[in-house]
């Protein structure tokens, strides 16, 4: 989009993009507060030019999620590989006769 263009309604957003409609006033609170929308009473939201500054927010902003999507992603990864040795233990431990009428 061009500075000066209109972003679709909330409605519009929330069909177009199968979200919620608290999805979308979220998503559009963090670009007006990245100074890259302005949101204007019986207007709507309207695309600002950018501004070096507010570039450098929204570089930083995705590049903080994304990060914090890789360390949630790393602990869930932990959390499988602890539940898989767990369950390898009880294998082990000459458990398995109560478990391999379970198998198939």
């Amino acid at each position: 989009m061009k500075p000066g263009e209109r972003l679709p309604t909330e409605k519009q957003l929330t069909e177009e993009l199968a979200v919620s409609r608290t999805c979308v006033r979220e998503a559009i609170k963090s670009l007006e507060s990245l100074q890259l929308i302005s949101v204007r009473p019986k207007i709507g939201a309207v695309v600002l030019e950018p501004s070096p500054v507010a570039l450098i927010n929204a570089e930083y902003l995705s590049t903080s999620a994304f990060m914090q999507q890789a360390d949630s992603l790393i602990e869930f990864r932990k959390v499988l590989v602890g539940a898989g040795r767990f369950g390898c233990g009880e294998v082990h431990g000459g458990r398995l006769g109560r478990h391999a009428g379970s198998l198939g």
